[in-house]
């Protein structure tokens, strides 16, 4: 393998005992980055993509439609994930009646242990 590949022996060892295989991370950044501000405030304002390219070029973007439609829908994507991170869990009320009896009781029956243990250690 080490001739097949040349490859340093060392080099080999470091690989065979990784447990998961490498990444490579790309350094590289959008043609689009620097508008990024500009996008994401558009996008807030729920302009169309059209309208947002017309814009980025005034503001001097030298790439084409398709290249700032990909870079808008990355950002789409990201702000999709974050909001199911932040998701929040609705209950109806009938359910958070039931959780909250639960929980109730549950709350009760550690009161009574407590006091009962309590007691019997007083005495």
């Amino acid at each position: 393998m080490i001739r097949e590949f040349l490859i340093d022996i060392k080099t080999l060892n470091k690989y065979l005992e990784l447990t998961v295989p490498p990444r490579n991370k790309r350094s590289s950044h959008h043609s689009a980055e620097p508008f990024r501000k500009i996008i994401i405030k558009s996008l807030q304002q729920k302009t169309k993509v059209a309208h947002i390219f017309s814009v980025s070029q005034e503001q001097e973007y030298s790439r084409s439609f398709p290249s700032l439609k990909d870079y808008i829908w990355k950002l789409q994507k990201e702000e999709d994930m974050n909001r199911k991170e932040t998701k929040k869990t609705k209950f109806s009320r009938s359910r958070l009646t039931f959780i909250f009896d639960q929980s109730f009781t549950v709350n009760q029956k550690k009161k009574k242990i407590s006091k009962d243990f309590l007691t019997n250690t007083a005495s």
